[in-house]
């Protein structure tokens, strides 16, 4: 993140989960989206209540293809610069947005998988195992399903001591991560309000 401090992956990553417990060594960049009832299920449980229509500040990115109303009294910083493939998901690559009144910050970033790179390879290389902190990060398969704009992807972090939360999708063979951290400035190991997240990711559509 622009300013964070907060210890985050030793590599960005990111992957697509399924509504049930896919193997990832099976999946590619190609595959389909769960049925739409298994998605709008889990949007309904872990995404919360979109803010009122309106609310917020619209905003489109060309460079991350997707758009989203963030919250009043939160500013943004729009990247800059493609985010490429082994590269942090920070800085000018990612979008930030910072809250006004606090120290919370949350970072938007995408990138299209390199042709005929599977996303079990994809994600092999942008999370590389931490067994240290299995809590913080867990393999795939111990993430919770998590909704954005009606594509089924993962949730991790958001424990006691991880100092982040990060939801990770595909869509159309592109990679999405937010990332929130509940102290831009310094680690933290408090968690990042889940409200807050779930109210900036239910604002988003995916434009891959």
């Amino acid at each position: 993140m622009l300013t964070t401090v907060s210890p985050r992956h030793p590599r960005p990553h990111l992957l697509l989960l399924g509504a049930v417990a896919l193997s990832l060594a099976a999946c590619s960049a190609a595959t389909p989206d769960p049925p739409p009832s298994t998605v709008a299920k889990v949007a309904t449980q872990l995404a919360g209540t979109p803010p009122p229509t309106g609310a917020g500040t619209p905003f489109r990115s060309t460079i991350q293809h997707y758009s989203i109303t963030y919250p009043t009294g939160w500013t943004l910083t729009k990247a800059t610069t493609p985010w490429r493939l082994g590269a942090p998901a920070e800085g000018a690559v990612a979008d930030t947005y910072r809250r006004t009144d606090s120290p919370e910050q949350v970072t938007v970033a995408s990138q299209a998988l390199p042709h005929g790179m599977s996303t079990a390879a994809w994600v092999a290389q942008y999370l590389p195992a931490n067994p240290n902190k299995p809590e913080c990060f867990g393999p795939p398969s111990t993430w919770a399903p998590y909704a954005i704009d009606g594509h089924l992807g993962g949730l991790l972090g958001r424990a006691q001591d991880c100092g982040f939360t990060e939801a990770i999708v595909m869509a159309g063979g592109r990679a999405y991560t937010v990332y929130a951290v509940p102290d831009a400035d310094r680690y933290s190991p408090a968690v990042f309000p889940q409200s807050d997240f779930d109210a900036i990711t239910a604002t988003m559509t995916l434009t891959p």
